[in-house]
């Protein structure tokens, strides 16, 4: 937090901190400030895996837009070993970077969330009930990919970026786009944010199927703008919500 704050308002003791881990972090304070989310010890946790094995891992991690499995893999092992050591996915019974893997390539390939609260149901805990574990699987979905995982990700990004460049390696890794769609729960991202205007993720994404790309929030609400409400195939529930959206709209 204190790197991350101006200059003129640090105190003399703060601004000695500051100094004290630009001599003797192994990351740039610019890196540091990128991922001001990440707590600097697993920063360097994460520097030291990588810098260890530069030629191994090149492959692994210096990629660009959608990761091949075995890349995608290899970031979920460095989030789970060095950042979050079960403290966020322990919670969701995810003990490994193979299972966050598993549970992010779940939610990708879903054709609807109900596929995947499914799962979550299936394997639920004895002493859960069916709505514990519905409400589970929203947790991870929502707090996790949504919001976590996303930090998680951009911190090794920049890390390895940082590396890799100082070392003069031509192809360096931008885990940016990854990050973006993991946001919107790997939904268009424009169908995802008409969740800010109470339309339910798994309803946007039926609306959107067969729709093509639905890039900005403007593209959603055009889409919804042109819903016949009277179709069978929408429930008195859904047709309430889009109807309030329509009203809100002017439209």
């Amino acid at each position: 937090m204190i790197v991350d704050l101006p200059e003129e308002d640090l105190k003399p003791v703060s601004k000695r901190r500051i100094e004290d881990v630009r001599f003797e972090s192994p990351i740039s304070l610019a890196t540091i400030r990128l991922n001001r989310h990440i707590p600097i010890e697993d920063q360097y946790a994460v520097h030291r895996v990588i810098s260890r094995d530069l030629v191994l891992l090149e492959d692994s991690l210096a990629w660009k837009g959608s990761p091949e499995p075995h890349q995608l893999l290899a970031v979920c092992n460095i989030i789970y070993d060095q950042i979050d050591r079960g403290r966020s996915l322990g919670g969701y019974g995810v003990m490994s970077g193979v299972g966050l893997k598993a549970e992010l390539d779940r939610l990708r390939m879903a054709k609807s969330f109900r596929e995947v609260l499914d799962h979550w149901v299936a394997r639920k805990r004895f002493d859960d009930s069916i709505s514990d574990a519905v409400e589970r699987g929203l947790r991870f979905m929502r707090r996790y990919v949504s919001f976590t995982f996303p930090r998680q990700l951009m911190a090794v990004s920049h890390i390895q970026a940082e590396i890799y460049d100082r070392e003069g390696v031509a192809k360096i890794g931008d885990y940016s786009f990854f990050a973006a769609s993991a946001e919107s729960l790997f939904m268009e991202s424009g169908l995802f944010a008409l969740d800010e205007y109470g339309v339910p993720p798994e309803l946007a994404r039926r609306l959107g199927k067969g729709a093509g790309e639905v890039r900005t929030l403007d593209a959603g609400l055009a889409l919804v703008a042109n819903v016949d409400l009277q179709a069978k195939d929408i429930h008195p529930f859904e047709r309430e919500i889009l109807a309030d959206l329509l009203a809100s709209l002017g439209r």
